[in-house]
């Protein structure tokens, strides 16, 4: 369940259009012979834009023609390295994206929306010391204007190393930022049961139900916390709504199982 790409997804075209870049191996940090340098740049600036289209529509292939295309014009462009880093992380090609990500950070260390990017594959690569630091470098820019998805990220981050005392701190800080953040709730609950404060885990779960549809995982976790503080009607009404909305789901047939024994 790696609810850093589905934040990720939300941000991506204003990310990506805000700044970032790489160029793959063999390219030099020129421009190409026969365009002035303002052309290059206006030329990769609509090769970036369309390959981030093609992305964000699944045409991975297309996006990795324009990406590439974006980085033969102008390699100093760090949004067309980002993308590019993006395209690559998706095709399993890690090392690749790596690169491309370490180049647009070193070209704009002060973009925020890729710091937290950044942070998130670093994070997914088991990198976690390197992942805070990015989270952070984002954080520390002023003019960041969605903070709460580093902090929630940064939280994730935490709790998959099993740090939920850290997660719960960031959590808290991006709720802050936007109080009805639905990860950033949920996972608020998941860390608060896992560190052991069922009480403070049903409050979370219960701000998330009062504004936000529940999902089969969300249920699941309800139904942890409910009988974690005893609460035996807000347990048998998201059993309830598990069973009646999410019958085939492999959380209802946990639910089935474990009444069953």
């Amino acid at each position: 369940m790696n609810y850093c790409h589905r934040i990720l997804a939300i941000a991506l075209a204003a990310a990506l259009l805000a700044g970032c870049a790489t160029s793959p191996s063999g390219w030099g940090d020129g421009v190409t012979p026969h365009l002035g340098v303002s052309e290059n740049r206006q030329a990769a600036e609509v090769n970036t834009e369309l390959g981030v289209g093609y992305l964000e529509r699944g045409y991975i292939e297309l996006a990795v023609e324009k990406l590439e295309r974006a980085i033969q014009f102008d390699a100093r462009y760090a949004p067309a390295h980002h993308a590019y880093a993006l395209v690559q992380e998706q095709l399993g090609e890690t090392s690749v994206a790596m690169r491309h990500f370490e180049r647009a950070v070193r070209l704009t260390p002060r973009d925020p929306e890729l710091q937290n990017n950044y942070g998130v594959f670093l994070c997914s690569q088991k990198r976690y010391t390197e992942a805070q630091q990015a989270f952070d470098a984002a954080l520390k820019v002023p003019l960041y204007r969605t903070p709460e998805f580093a902090y929630t990220n940064s939280g994730l981050c935490y709790a998959e190393q099993g740090d939920y005392d850290a997660a719960v701190v960031a959590f808290r800080k991006a709720l802050e930022r936007r109080p009805n953040h639905r990860t950033a709730l949920l996972e608020l609950a998941r860390s608060e049961y896992k560190r052991g404060d069922a009480r403070a885990a049903f409050e979370a779960m219960k701000r998330y139900g009062d504004t936000h549809r529940h999902t089969p995982d969300s249920l699941k976790l309800a139904i942890q916390i409910d009988e974690a503080v005893g609460d035996r009607e807000s347990m048998a009404s998201h059993a309830l709504i598990l069973r009646g909305r999410f019958g085939d789901s492999p959380e209802a047939r946990w639910l089935e199982e474990r009444q069953g024994r």
